[in-house]
């Protein structure tokens, strides 16, 4: 089950260089948000691929209630059910901490973590050897709007997949391996 992240379908579009992907380059490049219509023609485009068919655990989106609400018509004109959404729980603090530690290889895009997963050699990717930096986006300043951002929504969506008991909440500040036995938990039984 491949497990597809909001901003690797983002990257890989913008990597094919042809319409979502330009569009989405260019609003990006001029330090603007995607527009929740172009995102969603991302996501649709990446669900539809044929590792997506018998599943897959989508990260980091929906952000907002109209997300959520595209998402399910997307969902149903692929007619793939949604079988559960998890909500991880963390400490806004904690979350800048954990977010700020990260580096990304400018050469491969693989992503390492000061504390969890440190590279062999400071400031320089295992896989490839280019350097690495920290994004914008990981940076304290922007981190700190992106959760802003996140809480004025959170509600809603908890309310719009609770009410569907399709919400599953974990606490993410645990050692890795309890956060990983409590999403097994919470996925299991799926099909």
């Amino acid at each position: 089950m491949p497990h597809v992240s909001t901003g690797d379908m983002i990257r890989e579009a913008i990597r094919q260089g042809e319409g979502p992907g330009n569009e989405a380059k260019s609003i990006i490049d001029a330090g603007n948000l995607l527009p929740d219509a172009l995102v969603l023609q991302i996501v649709e485009k990446r669900l539809g691929n044929k590792d997506c068919r018998s599943g897959f655990i989508l990260d980091g989106y929906p952000r907002n209630l109209r997300q959520a609400r595209d998402l399910d018509a997307v969902l149903e004109r692929q007619a793939t059910p949604l079988e559960r959404v998890i909500e991880l729980l963390l400490d806004d603090e904690v979350a800048v901490y954990r977010l700020t530690m990260r580096r990304t290889c400018t050469g491969c895009g693989r992503v390492f973590h000061l504390e969890f997963n440190r590279p062999a050699v400071d400031g320089i990717c295992d896989a490839c050897q280019a350097p690495m930096v920290l994004r914008e986006d990981d940076k304290a300043d922007t981190i700190r709007k992106r959760l802003a951002l996140y809480h004025s929504s959170a509600e809603a969506l908890r309310g719009f997949y609770g009410d569907r008991s399709l919400l599953s909440q974990v606490q993410a500040r645990q050692e890795v391996e309890e956060v990983a036995q409590q999403l097994r938990e919470a996925l299991r039984g799926l099909s």
